[in-house]
């Protein structure tokens, strides 16, 4: 995670990203994505913890039965990439 960090990107996908690590290092990657997000990096966050999730996201997609879900304040602006 630390050498994608320090190449700058824009967007960060991370998918489980703290599966196998005890938990303080969850805690760190937590923080570095919170702290990127801050930044303005797009962070797109694939993993089942919806609790760790809410906690790192502005707005977040989600599916259920294989049918998008939607939350948060500007879930409208994800309207047009569903159709």
């Amino acid at each position: 995670m630390g050498r994608e960090i320090k190449a700058g990107p824009n967007v960060i996908v991370t998918a489980y990203p703290v599966r196998g690590l005890d938990i303080n290092s969850s805690y760190t990657i937590y923080d570095l994505l919170t702290e990127q997000k801050e930044k303005g990096v797009a962070v797109i966050f694939v993993g089942e913890d919806l609790g760790k999730l809410f906690q790192v996201a502005f707005r977040a997609r989600y599916c259920f039965t294989s049918l998008p879900r939607f939350s948060g304040a500007n879930w409208s602006i994800l309207t047009p990439i569903m159709g």
